[in-house]
């Protein structure tokens, strides 16, 4: 009988529930409909064949579904088989690896068993004690005492986890598994890092540069939303020489590399913020962004200043709600005066918004969950979400390349929340950014409220000249 009708008819028995079988590639093809490409079918075989496997790679190379498809073949194996999928990011799991697996339960030749819950936490169980779980990596007790005869540990984005949770992780492995790690080598440090260096005799190694994508090597599109010479070329134009080794060749970076916003590009805006002050604040004042929060809670309001060269000041607000905001948004637009020539922008939720549309200040509404068309300042690069968009403006204005060379004033909370920022391309080639959860899960729970204010106020454009304040309310 051929292997898809065996594993048909077991698949749909009570009695005999299914084993993959031992070939996870052979199973992608048969079961799944996806027959994957030379490097990630070796990195599949040699998850079955080795406890320790790691991969580092480029951008756009099928990670995700690497991932996913790799977790499928183990969870239907022998009763009791499990899948621990995890990364320090929440989004990684949930919006990502989760989403793939939906993707592939839901395209495959062979109905495959249970119910994929749609939260990672609660899992997918597939009976006879066979699952594959979700679990964010940020603390060590968050993926700790999670065991089975035959357990299958999977981390994503690798390079961002620290010791102590590869230490919880590796405490899962006491009675016997196998871990697989993939990751973008951001890092120099950890044990990411390690598993290519100090302790490479023990890992089955693979790298897996965005040129060696299948798209590439034809010159055509053989894997829809893999890699191709075109977007290898653009990145070229987008990224520095460090980010195109690191995020496109897959290659370790001689020191760390800061992700999105690198901390010498802040360090400048500072020092020219500095001068700034020192030659009489020259200039243009342009807007003013407010990011409010509820009254009581753990985050705080923040209003913005900006001028044409960049942010004059922050403020930050621990005890107001957003209509205490609205009054002080609406004290300092007042206050700064107002001409053709220097009409004030305010950037706020919807609540601060509408009491300062009510005070009839010129107001635009942030919405950063918004889809967006804009670009970035070469025109190449596109965005998931306008927030991912607001931050790259703001990366735009810091990045030396650019030439803007816009000010910052010195805000060590800003410097913490800016630098812990990273950036990825989704499936669709969009500039995806680290979610705001995220940000405060590495935070230790604070909220990114300096820089979202900043990103508010740099984000709009400035209005013509010839615009009146009637016009623009």
């Amino acid at each position: 009988m051929p292997f898809l009708n065996l594993l048909e008819e077991k698949l749909l028995s009570k009695v005999n529930p299914v084993e993959a079988g031992d070939d996870p590639v052979q199973f992608s093809i048969d079961v799944l409909g996806v027959t994957p490409w030379e490097i990630p079918a070796q990195v599949m075989r040699s998850v079955r064949d080795n406890v320790y496997t790691t991969v580092r790679a480029g951008h756009k190379v099928s990670k995700s579904h690497l991932a996913a498809s790799t977790a499928i073949w183990w969870a239907l194996g022998p009763q009791d088989s499990r899948v621990l999928l995890t990364s320090y990011k929440d989004s990684s799991v949930r919006d990502i690896i989760w989403r793939e697996l939906r993707n592939l339960k839901d395209r495959a030749l062979v109905p495959l068993p249970g119910t994929l819950n749609k939260m990672p936490a609660n899992g997918w169980d597939l009976g006879n004690g066979r699952q594959i779980v979700g679990r964010v990596s940020d603390k060590p007790e968050g993926v700790a005492g999670i065991s089975s005869p035959r357990l299958l540990i999977i981390v994503d984005e690798a390079n961002g986890l620290e010791d102590n949770i590869f230490e919880a992780l590796e405490g899962n492995m006491a009675g016997g598994a196998h871990m697989l790690l993939l990751g973008n080598p951001t890092r120099v440090t950890g044990r990411f890092y390690d598993s290519f260096h100090g302790q490479k005799e023990i890992w089955s190694r693979f790298h897996i540069p965005s040129t060696e994508s299948p798209n590439v090597k034809a010159g055509k599109i053989v894997i829809p939303g893999l890699a191709t010479q075109e977007w290898v070329d653009a990145r070229k134009k987008v990224f520095t020489p460090a980010q195109f080794a690191v995020r496109v060749m897959g290659e370790f970076a001689e020191s760390d590399i800061e992700t999105l916003i690198k901390r010498e590009w802040i360090d400048a805006a500072f020092d020219r913020h500095d001068q700034w002050v020192r030659d009489g604040k020259p200039g243009v004042f342009m807007s003013i962004g407010g990011d409010p929060a509820s009254s009581g809670g753990p985050d705080s309001c923040t209003m913005v200043t900006r001028y044409d060269v960049g942010i004059e000041a922050i403020h930050r607000y621990p005890n107001k709600g957003p209509l205490d905001l609205a009054d002080v948004i609406e004290q300092e637009y007042r206050s700064r005066g107002s001409n053709s020539t220097a009409i004030v922008d305010v950037l706020s939720g919807p609540g601060t918004a509408d009491s300062l549309k009510r005070k009839k200040v010129p107001c635009i509404a942030y919405k950063g969950s918004e889809k967006t068309d804009r670009r970035d300042a070469t025109g190449y690069l596109e965005f998931v979400r306008v927030r991912a968009a607001a931050y790259w403006k703001l990366r735009d204005g810091l990045n030396p390349e650019r030439g803007i060379n816009m000010i910052l004033p010195r805000n060590e909370a800003l410097v913490k929340q800016l630098v812990c920022i990273d950036f990825w391309e989704n499936v669709n080639g969009k500039i995806c950014i680290t979610t705001k959860d995220d940000v405060k899960a590495l935070l230790s729970g604070e909220s990114p409220d300096e820089a979202d204010g900043v990103v508010m106020a740099w984000w709009v454009l400035p209005r013509p000249k010839h615009i009146s304040i009637r016009d623009a309310l």
